[in-house]
């Protein structure tokens, strides 16, 4: 006799394991010699996308890889500033250590201060002001004024380095949140090698703070105001339901979209 027919994902041995433990916890008397296991693996294959499917997704849905594009750009550019600071601390001194124990300093302030703009400001928000305000502390550090135990420049690359560090440790957030469920991996894959790029960048900084701080900090500053410009483009992912689909990420975009239409026409007739 065939027996019973039982479909499982390729594990025979553990599968009739299984069926022996679900039967005597049953109080039910069976022979798994006398069951015949039919494979079914490819019924789970069929509902996993290939690779090649989903990176022709982002061929085939413009709104996912602008968000990827938009967020690459900010990856480079927050790397950059990141690690320029992370090298160029000494530059920024007299005190080569202390310099770096305020940097130290100001990141676990910002490990601890990071969740609280997100709970208010939410995703979006919080990345615009962190470049910003990043941008501004650049150039603020110009100011030539001493305090004694710090200089103005060294307490306002401090603050920037800050913000930029929190701007840093969002974006992968961000992006978990925004990319779709079968491209996720996909997209903070590409977000870490454009990180990496700036990572790669930033210590060349080191270099520039030697051939002019104030010309260094100016540079750090249009990069950071002109990367708080981006996130405008992007939506909002706080209390958002993560999209399942690349194609959902296209109809939210469409969607707010009308939104704003319809908004700016309720405006003029009002």
């Amino acid at each position: 006799s065939s027996g019973i027919n039982a479909e499982y994902g390729g594990d025979e041995k553990n599968a009739k394991r299984s069926l022996q433990w679900l039967a005597k916890n049953n109080n039910v008397d069976l022979n798994t010699d006398n069951i015949q296991l039919e494979k079914n693996a490819g019924q789970a294959d069929d509902t996993k996308p290939s690779q090649l499917e989903v990176l022709k997704e982002f061929l085939e849905y413009r709104e996912m890889t602008i968000q990827l594009a938009a967020l690459m750009i900010m990856g480079v550019i927050v790397a950059f500033i990141y690690y320029g600071f992370a090298f160029g601390w000494g530059k920024l001194g007299s005190d080569l250590y202390l310099s770096y124990f305020y940097a130290g300093l100001g990141d676990l302030l910002t490990i601890i201060l990071q969740p609280v703009p997100h709970m208010y400001l939410g995703r979006r928000k919080s990345m615009i002001v962190y470049f910003l305000v990043a941008g501004c502390t650049f150039l603020v550090a110009l100011i030539p004024l001493d305090f004694g135990f710090i200089t103005l420049e060294q307490l306002s690359c401090l603050v920037g380095s800050m913000f930029s560090s929190a701007a840093f440790f969002s974006l992968f957030l961000y992006t978990s949140e925004l990319a779709p469920d079968a491209q996720r991996g996909k997209m903070l894959g590409f977000l870490s090698i454009a990180c990496r790029v700036g990572a790669l960048l930033g210590p060349q900084a080191n270099l520039m703070f030697e051939w002019s701080k104030q010309g260094t900090l100016v540079i750090f500053a249009v990069l950071a105001v002109l990367a708080s410009l981006v996130p405008i483009r992007l939506p909002e992912s706080r209390d958002a339901k993560t999209p399942a689909t690349a194609a959902e990420v296209q109809e939210r975009r469409l969607e707010r979209k009308r939104n704003l239409r319809l908004s700016a026409l309720e405006d003029e007739l009002s």
